[in-house]
C-alpha cells in the first residue's frame, strides 16, 4: 500500500470519528475531507497511533484497515485484499497455494 493511499485512509478515518477530532484538536478539515497538510506532526502521529489500536482492536492489520477505508465497494476490497496477499507471498518467496493453506485465504 502507497503512502498515500495509507494517509488517505487515515483522512478518512477521522472523518467517520468526530470523538478522536475533538481530542486531537481539529478544526474543521478544509474539504469534505481532512488533508494530511491540515494536521501537525504530532496529530498525524496521534492520528496514525489511533488507526492501529484501531485495527489491533479489530484484530486486522493495520493495511487492512487501511484497504477497508480506500477500497469502494466490497468486491474491490476483495480483490485489493488478495492483491496485497499475493505481493506478500512474493516478498516471503512462498508459494501461493502454500501461503493461501497458512493464512487460510479462499483464491
Amino acid at each position: 500500500m502507497s503512502e498515500l493511499s495509507y494517509q488517505q485512509a487515515l483522512m478518512l478515518y477521522l472523518s467517520e470519528r468526530p470523538e478522536l477530532v475533538a481530542r486531537l484538536g481539529l478544526g474543521r478539515p478544509s474539504g469534505h475531507c481532512w488533508q494530511p497538510g491540515d494536521l501537525s506532526d504530532w496529530q498525524l502521529q496521534q492520528a496514525s497511533r489511533l488507526f492501529d489500536e484501531e485495527a489491533q482492536l479489530r484484530g486486522i492489520g493495520t493495511w487492512e484497515l487501511a484497504l477497508s477505508f480506500v477500497a469502494r465497494t466490497p468486491q474491490e476490497l476483495s480483490q485489493m485484499t488478495l492483491h496485497a496477499h499475493r505481493e506478500i507471498a512474493e516478498m516471503v518467496d512462498m508459494e501461493w497455494e502454500q501461503y493461501c493453506a497458512l493464512n487460510h485465504l479462499q483464491h
